[in-house]
C-alpha cells in the first residue's frame, strides 16, 4: 500500500536531486479509511487505491503545495471505479504538512474519467475545485462524508488551502441553479479573476 508522496528536482541531465520523501500523516489516513480508502490495522497502513493523478502547483509565493487524488477498486485487476480524498502536501513545512479534502464519489453507470480537480495558485495558497456531493459542505472536514453518485446532488466546489494547511470551501455551482448557464471552466476562471 502507499503511504508516501514525494518532491524532486529534475536536472538538466535528466537525473534527480533534492529529494524529500514524506509518509502520510496518520491522521490524513485515519480520514480516508472512513470511506475504505486506507488501512490502519495491524501495522499496515496506507491507501487501498493507487494515486493515479497529481498536479504540483507553485503558489506566487514560490511555495510548493501537490494535490493528489486517491482511487478506490479492484487494486488486482487495476480498475479503479471511483475516487476519493484530495492530499494536499505541503513542501515547505517541516510540520503538519498535509490536509485533506474529504470526498467520495462513484457512478453506478459509468466509470468516471480521471483527473477529477483543478488546482490553482494564488500569493500565498491554492484553491482546489472538484466536484462534491452538495449536503456536504454541512458537514465537518474531520468526518465522514455522503456519496456523490449522480450528477443531480453534485456541486462545484471551490476549496482554497492556505500555508497553514486551513482549508476554506464554498460551492460555485449546483445542479439545481438552472440559470447559471456557464460551463464549470467559465466558473473557475471568473472565480479565479475575482480573486486576484
Amino acid at each position: 500500500m502507499e503511504n508516501a508522496v514525494f518532491l524532486a528536482k529534475l536536472e538538466k541531465d535528466y537525473t534527480l536531486s533534492s529529494m524529500q520523501q514524506l509518509e502520510i500523516a496518520d491522521d490524513i489516513l485515519d480520514g480516508l479509511a472512513k470511506h475504505g480508502l486506507a488501512k490502519q490495522k495491524d501495522k499496515k497502513s496506507g491507501l487501498v487505491g493507487k494515486f493515479i493523478h497529481s498536479e504540483l502547483v507553485e503558489q506566487h509565493d514560490g511555495k510548493m503545495k501537490l494535490v493528489t487524488e486517491t482511487t478506490y477498486g479492484d487494486e488486482a485487476s487495476n480498475s479503479y471505479m471511483g475516487f476519493g480524498g484530495l492530499i494536499i502536501t505541503n513542501f515547505s513545512r517541516t510540520e503538519n504538512q498535509f490536509s485533506l479534502i474529504p470526498r467520495f464519489m462513484v457512478w453506478s453507470n459509468q466509470r468516471p474519467r480521471i483527473n477529477q480537480f483543478v488546482a490553482a495558485p494564488s500569493l500565498n495558497s491554492i484553491t482546489v475545485f472538484y466536484c462534491d456531493n452538495q449536503e456536504n459542505i454541512n458537514i465537518d472536514l474531520k468526518d465522514k462524508h455522503k456519496t456523490l453518485n449522480g450528477p443531480s446532488i453534485a456541486a462545484l466546489y471551490a476549496a482554497t488551502i492556505d500555508n497553514n494547511g486551513v482549508i476554506k470551501r464554498e460551492i460555485l455551482a449546483t445542479k439545481a441553479n438552472k440559470d447559471e448557464k456557464r460551463t464549470t471552466a467559465e466558473l473557475i476562471q471568473t472565480y479565479i479573476a475575482n480573486k486576484q
